[in-house]
């Protein structure tokens, strides 16, 4: 179906046939204006087939020797239609060709590629005016061939026509260095061409290809008029060199100009929302994409989709995409995307296999995200499923497949497969010998991980900054992680910010404190995840006041804080009990949009149950809408641990009445509350229901809160006997329990013989002896 524009309406090809008249002679000059229509739309659209039948029928109708006018539009179709060879017959038949039909010809070959071919055919021009001269400078532009760009305008100026705006647009977009593009930038304005708003958009678009912000806002803000287009390129300029804030600043300043977006401007400004995590303003640029009848517009409704997946807000990107009438691949893989995202990965295999019902082909994307749920499932049988279809579409042989597969394969602990995956390449690159190494040193293959990277050195593939966070993954004494250290200064792989990061989280690791924040304090230009690094080190040294200093400096240089930053705040207040400052940090992480993130939320509730305050936890439990079993578990915890027993429970009978699997986490902490609060009905009730009716087998430290729980409720015997019975031998953690509730009642016999019992099981416990002094004091004797 070919849709005349003239006409508004679809006609097919055989009504296309119908409007040539059967007798010879020259077409009417409506069927002449439709003709043209449609050719114009075959080249809009590269629709090949339907432009050659057009081209037939007018053969049928004029012979060989065609009218100049569709010889023109049949140069440009075939040049769009990616068949140049048919552009220059159709030229060749072209008695006399005008430099019109010249400039067709240098735009084809140039819209292909073929500069030669194009310049060959402007040193043929006769008289090129200067469009003709316009186009052979466009087609050096696309190439991005400036000094033949340069030479032609030069050539231009000395003897050529005299240059217009849409020469320096031209010229300007062949720019590829800051030096070329001041000297445009001032022959625009010795032609007084500055105060053109096309060739003043052409030129922020440069300074930003440059990188050079700066400059780009200069020109801006001396422009007297700007348009839309002037407004989108300052706005995409930023956004793509990754200063997302003045992006967004930009946007709102359009708006308040009374600008209206079109939907080109909302998505690179989602873009910068989606950089930012910022929900309200992603939902301000769908309100106005609404208002503006955009909600329709394809890419925009997959860019919502994308933003509001990496935004945490899942019912948001699940709306947008229900709404779209016509998916495409992107949108379902979109959809995919924010399902992993939010770690939902069998909601995300079950889009997977809806797209695939709907008869829907998977491409690379699609595949990626489906593995991506497998590893969080660790699913083996469905990843080597996706695998066979992998094997099966042809696909398997693509490089970021293969090394998705090898991830997969490494992160499930199978490393025969992601080694048999590895060896199937063709062609390695340095992403598949990392994630090869990282797979071997993630599951305890330090020496195999060593042993790959010197191997992948004897091939001649330079390691990179993936290459050395595995190996570092791989190293277990300090000494080993100064010789690596020392390595990598020399290998000047130590500037990157990667390597930087995990160099401190390796010290870290190790408990050095001072290497750690020593290797923090040389990195020049930190970024979010150096700072993250500096940060999680002072945490976990329990050095809250450092890591929150450097979580403020990180804001003073604009530097955006990630989950994992607070989440590693969180978790140094939750250790301090710093109830104050884990507060300042609930208000910073609603400025920056975490608010809906799920790991950050759990956070929270984990930090302010151990902080006391049962009432933000439950606050904050209510307010998380993707609760998961974690977030259960920490707000289960936070009641336990305060003592808070009957809340507890009540939130417990209501997970209950919802389709979550219960497991061990869940089933400690129910124990825990009953324990706490002295309800041993209720807890024995709780152990059989977890055991029989979950199928869940009860641990050691299940069993400890059943002993603690009998201990409490001052049947001591009925504890030590059940010490007998368990199947473990002797649990440490529940002969414990056992002791302090004999301290508790008073039982000095059965207190003795748990306190042997513990000098027996390792006589170097001191948690032991001080249990055993605590209940001879309790008694008024501190020797038996």
């Amino acid at each position: 179906m070919i849709r005349c524009l003239a006409g508004e309406v679809e006609l097919s090809l055989d009504a296309i046939s119908r409007k040539v008249r059967p007798l010879n002679g020259n077409l009417h000059e409506h069927e002449a204006s439709y003709f043209l229509e449609v050719l114009k739309e075959c080249s809009t659209r590269r629709f090949l087939r339907e432009g050659r039948i057009i081209h037939s029928l007018l053969v049928i109708r004029y012979g060989v020797s065609l009218p100049i006018t569709f010889s023109n539009c049949l140069i440009q179709m075939y040049g769009h239609c990616g068949h140049t060879k048919d552009a220059q017959k159709s030229f060749a038949a072209i008695p006399r060709p005008s430099n019109i039909s010249w400039t067709v010809l240098i735009r084809a070959f140039g819209h292909n590629g073929q500069v030669n071919m194009a310049k060959h055919a402007f040193s043929c021009a006769k008289d090129a005016d200067v469009v003709t001269w316009n186009s052979m400078i466009g087609v050096y532009a696309k190439s991005k061939d400036t000094l033949s760009a340069m030479d032609l305008f030069e050539r231009m100026q000395l003897g050529g026509p005299a240059p217009t705006a849409v020469t320096f647009v031209c010229i300007v977009d062949a720019c590829s260095d800051l030096h070329t593009g001041f000297l445009i930038h001032s022959l625009t304005i010795m032609f007084q061409y500055e105060g053109n708003v096309t060739v003043a958009n052409a030129i922020i678009t440069m300074y930003g290809r440059c990188k050079n912000l700066v400059d780009a806002k200069r020109t801006f803000a001396g422009m007297t008029v700007k348009n839309l287009v002037t407004w989108s390129t300052l706005i995409s300029q930023h956004t793509q060199n990754e200063k997302f804030i003045d992006a967004m600043q930009l946007f709102q300043d359009m708006l308040d100009e009374n600008i209206v977006p079109n939907h080109i401007t909302c998505v690179t400004a989602l873009e910068a929302c989606t950089k930012l995590g910022k929900i309200l303003e992603s939902q301000l640029i769908h309100l106005i994409s609404v208002e503006c009848h955009y909600e329709k517009n394809l890419p925009l409704a997959n860019a919502l989709i994308n933003n509001y997946g990496k935004c945490g807000s899942l019912s948001d990107a699940k709306a947008v995409f229900f709404r779209i009438p016509s998916k495409n691949i992107i949108s379902w893989s979109s959809l995919m995307g924010a399902y992993t995202e939010a770690r939902l990965y069998e909601e995300a295999m079950q889009v997977f296999h809806q797209m695939q019902s709907e008869s829907v082909k998977p491409d690379e994307v699609v595949y990626l995200h489906v593995l991506d749920a497998c590893v969080g499932l660790e699913d083996i049988d469905a990843g080597q499923e996706i695998h066979a279809c992998l094997i099966e579409s042809g696909y398997a042989s693509v490089i970021a497949l293969a090394n998705a597969l090898i991830n997969f394969y490494g992160k499930c602990g199978n490393l025969s497969h992601a080694r048999v995956v590895f060896l199937n390449l063709n062609s390695r690159n340095v992403i598949s010998w990392s994630t090869l190494i990282s797979s071997f040193a993630q599951n305890g293959h330090d020496k195999e991980a060593l042993s790959l990277l010197f191997e992948m050195q004897t091939v001649h593939i330079e390691p990179n900054d993936i290459t050395i966070v595995g190996v570092l993954d791989a190293i277990n004494t300090v000494v080993e992680g100064h010789i690596m250290h020392t390595i990598l200064v020399f290998g000047k792989y130590e500037q990157s910010h990667r390597v930087q990061a995990a160099l401190v989280n390796f010290y870290d690791t190790m408990g050095c404190h001072y290497d750690a924040m020593y290797t923090f304090r040389m990195i020049t230009e930190k970024d979010a995840i150096s700072w993250t690094s500096g940060i999680a080190a002072c945490a976990h040294s329990e050095n809250l006041r450092e890591a929150l200093n450097l979580f403020y400096q990180m804001l003073d240089h604009e530097v955006m804080p990630s989950s994992v930053t607070f989440v590693c705040l969180l978790d140094g207040c939750s250790n301090l009990a710093a109830l104050e400052d884990g507060r300042k940090l609930h208000g910073a992480i609603i400025d920056s949009g975490h608010d809906n993130d799920k790991v950050v939320v759990n956070a929270l509730i984990t930090m302010y149950g151990k902080c006391g305050d049962v009432r933000d936890s439950v606050t904050s439990f209510w307010s998380n809408p993707q609760r998961d079993l974690v977030s259960w578990s920490a707000v289960l915890s936070s009641c336990s641990l305060n003592g808070q027993a009957a809340a507890a429970l009540k939130l417990f009978n209501h997970l209950q009445g919802l389709e979550l699997t219960m497991n061990a986490v869940i089933f400690l902490c129910i124990l825990a509350s009953c324990s706490h609060g002295g309800l041993l009905e209720e807890g024995i009730w709780y152990f059989v229901l977890f055991t029989r009716w979950h199928g869940l087998f009860p641990a050691e430290e299940h069993f400890a809160c059943l002993i603690d729980l009998y201990g409490r409720a001052g049947q001591v015997d009925v504890a030590e006997q059940l010490i007998e019975l368990i199947p473990f031998t002797k649990v440490a953690s529940a002969v414990a329990s056992l002791l302090g509730a004999c301290r508790i009642q008073g039982d000095f016999d059965s207190g003795l013989r748990c306190a042997k019992i513990l000098f027996d099981m390792d006589p170097y416990d001191t948690a032991a002896y001080i249990d055993a002094a605590n209940l001879c004091a309790s008694v008024n004797l501190l020797e038996w």
